[in-house]
């Protein structure tokens, strides 16, 4: 499939594509230039903002223009309009409704609903309802989170002791910040441990989920909150309490759940899990971590949508993580999956950041194996050496990626033709030409000018 990730840019953009580049071709759209160059898709395309008027002619086009399969939006901004223009976006999506993701892009509201259905959730009021609510949430604890209404990454979060410490925060954010008093909520502060758990649905149906524990945090401890949402070292759990806390909340905002929704809890002080929130159409930043442990819900979308059906049985993933793996992240450096002993392991699927001067693209017909004059035919030999230089690349630490002219509808049978050559890769794309530090192709020639390329068509003519 060709898959097409907004917020193509983003680490959690990043994490996806990390979960699908191997089998499906990946475009990033971005509205940031510098994250676009960083991204590890095999293509990608600058977007207007999503605010923009031509933003649906705009991702239409790119549609168009590489005749995109499905489209996967990463930012809450653009998941929400695309779950609500889906009929005028030209591919398929796998996103909630509407209705749903509005509600939940709400924290109060959504927190409302949980309380309604009987989950346990922080007691959270309007900040502008003032000292008598406030003085409430103290009694509960000494502390009272203060947050914004929306927004991700733990956004304008802070734990406060007085009222008055609640009222400058929020003034701090709406004169630099534009935000107003009405955009804030306060809520009962949550000290136990933090939970996040990611599922997959499909009409009503649960496909997979997985658990974690947010051990560390990127840059806690400078952050006013003490946290930013984003783990630095996560690591798995199997907890039934906090998979039965999740299920009730997603169904108690949607009956017939479909798509992917991220369930954010955290104990209170006798040790409950709370909901805090859910987001939905979108994946967490470790969508990477889950699949280097063999539970990849980007790669099970894909399979659904090419299929039309949920999963089979044997294919879900379903709370299937019951030991403890440690994923380690930071700044310039590769995630590192650990143990239950806490020493490191490989990951076959996970192959990090794309090392960019290693990259290396190699044509199937005529440069892997003989050219047969013939699509069709499979019976072409590989070319002598093509075995062990493949092999030895990959040693080295070169990333091979295959691409040929052939129709997708080849995929199975090249995959088990390389295989029996013993010929190593890490992509295989068809009908596209990757972003590469280096071709190597039989019908190539290496370009400098125009100059000498029209010096090269003379002799040729001769």
């Amino acid at each position: 499939m060709k898959v097409l990730i907004t917020g193509g840019g983003g680490n959690a953009a990043r994490s996806v594509i990390d979960c699908l580049r191997s089998h499906h071709m990946c475009l990033a759209i971005d509205t940031n230039p510098y994250h676009l160059a960083a991204s590890n898709a095999h293509d990608s395309e600058p977007i207007v903002p999503v605010s923009h008027p031509d933003y649906l002619d705009n991702i239409n086009q790119i549609i168009s223009k590489y005749n995109i399969d499905y489209i996967h939006p990463q930012p809450d901004v653009e998941t929400l309009y695309i779950s609500q223009h889906r009929d005028k976006i030209k591919t398929k999506t796998f996103l909630p409704n509407p209705e749903v993701i509005e509600l939940t892009q709400n924290k109060l509201l959504a927190i409302e609903c949980f309380q309604k259905n009987n989950i346990a959730t922080p007691q959270s009021y309007f900040l502008s309802e003032g000292t008598s609510k406030f003085n409430k949430l103290k009694e509960i604890n000494e502390k009272v989170w203060v947050r914004a209404i929306r927004g991700a990454g733990s956004k304008a979060a802070l734990p406060v002791l007085t009222y008055d410490q609640a009222i400058s925060w929020c003034d701090y954010w709406c004169t630099l910040k534009g935000m107003t008093k009405d955009d804030f909520i306060m809520s009962e502060f949550l000290p136990g441990t933090e939970y996040a758990v990611q599922t997959l649905w499909h009409e009503g149906e649960l496909m997979a989920s997985q658990a974690r524990e947010r051990s560390e945090y990127f840059f806690g401890s400078i952050m006013p909150s003490g946290q930013s949402s984003t783990p630095s070292i996560a690591c798995t759990i199997h907890d039934s309490r906090v998979y039965k806390t999740a299920y009730q909340a997603i169904k108690a905002i949607d009956n017939k759940p479909h798509g992917i929704y991220c369930v954010d809890i955290k104990e209170n002080s006798e040790g409950i899990p709370c909901i805090m929130e859910i987001n939905c159409g979108r994946f967490f930043t470790t969508s990477n971590f889950f699949a280097a442990l063999d539970v990849n819900m980007p790669m099970m979308i894909c399979d659904m949508l090419e299929t039309g059906k949920a999963l089979p049985k044997n294919k879900q993933k379903i709370e299937s993580i019951t030991d403890c793996f440690w994923w380690v992240r930071g700044l310039d450096k590769t995630p590192t999956l650990l143990n239950q002993n806490k020493e490191p392991i490989k990951s076959a699927l996970y192959s990090g950041p794309i090392i960019r001067h290693k990259r290396i693209a190699i044509d199937y017909d005529g440069t892997l194996v003989d050219d047969l004059g013939n699509i069709e035919n499979f019976n072409a030999q590989p070319k002598m050496g093509a075995a062990e230089i493949t092999q030895l690349l990959k040693q080295k630490g070169f990333e091979l990626i295959i691409f040929t002219c052939r129709p997708e509808e080849h995929r199975k049978k090249l995959q088990e033709r390389l295989a029996h050559f013993n010929i190593h890769y890490d992509e295989l794309l068809f009908n596209i030409k990757p972003r590469v530090d280096m071709y190597v192709d039989d019908k190539a020639i290496t370009f400098t000018t125009w100059h000498d390329l029209r010096n090269l068509i003379s002799m040729l003519e001769r």
